[in-house]
């Protein structure tokens, strides 16, 4: 089946995915398949993530069931306790910064 196959069949099903950049507000790290939380329910899980030197914080990307608003608090269930994380907008670090 071809991308723009399973493109369309993911249109149609009404099951869309968007994608998220998160940044961590405590140090707990969010790693792959980590699911992602908000208001009690899961939304979506973590496709990669890891420590940025440069910011000092956790960072992640995710995809999710529904679209999150930018400074919207997450929760991240990593070693069966949940951890706060907020939504930013890409790039993680401006180039001014």
């Amino acid at each position: 089946r071809s991308g723009k196959q399973a493109t369309v069949a993911l249109k149609e099903s009404g099951k869309a995915r968007h994608a998220c950049a998160l940044i961590g507000l405590e140090a707990a790290i969010a790693r792959e398949s980590f699911p992602v939380i908000r208001e009690g329910a899961e939304i979506g899980y973590i496709t990669s993530g890891s420590f940025s030197p440069s910011l000092k914080k956790p960072i992640a990307l995710s995809l999710c069931s529904c679209s999150l608003e930018t400074n919207e608090t997450v929760y991240v269930k990593i070693r069966e306790s949940l951890h706060p994380f907020v939504v930013v907008k890409l790039p993680f670090l401006k180039r001014n910064e």
